[in-house]
């Protein structure tokens, strides 16, 4: 079967043309929310608190529950195929190898890897806090539930290794 690729940063309205026959899986690649450097393009919201979770529990105002970050792990389970920044390359590979996409101009394997090598270069690197700092402890206070979505797609990406 023919995989076609729909970009948009408008999670809640793409999703509405799929159904149990016409399957669609997103394609989401996670990073630390320390990390997090919105795209322009990105929805924004009035509160300014866990912006994964609000995208995907579609809770854009209001305080937050446990409720909402449930609905967001089940988008991560269910709907993702997970890519994790710290692991960009590898992350790549796998979603090309489920896609079923060879590289580009009939490359080898071995010239396919340096050009996503050569595409990573100056790729952002993880950024690290003393979690035993005040700086720590407000910001975990104000992500705290994008911080355990993370760790969720973590867990999600090793699992569909298998």
């Amino acid at each position: 079967p023919t995989k076609h690729v729909i970009t948009s940063p408008f999670i809640r309205e793409t999703s509405e043309i799929f159904t149990t026959d016409n399957f669609g899986r997103m394609i989401c690649f996670t990073r630390h929310p320390l990390d997090y450097d919105l795209h322009p393009s990105l929805p924004t919201f009035e509160a300014k608190d866990n912006w994964l979770t609000r995208l995907l529990s579609n809770w854009h105002t209001e305080e937050l529950t446990f409720k909402e970050l449930g609905v967001a792990k089940h988008v991560i389970r269910q709907c993702c195929l997970m890519g994790n920044q710290d692991r960009m390359k590898s992350s790549i590979i796998r979603i090309g190898e489920h896609m079923n996409w060879p590289f580009a101009n009939d490359m080898t394997i071995e010239e396919g890897n340096k050009c996503i090598d050569d595409a990573l270069i100056g790729f952002p690197t993880q950024r690290w806090k003393d979690h035993a700092t005040r700086e720590w402890q407000n910001f975990y206070k104000d992500t705290k539930y994008d911080s355990q979505l993370y760790e969720l797609s973590r867990s999600v990406w090793r699992s569909q290794i298998q």
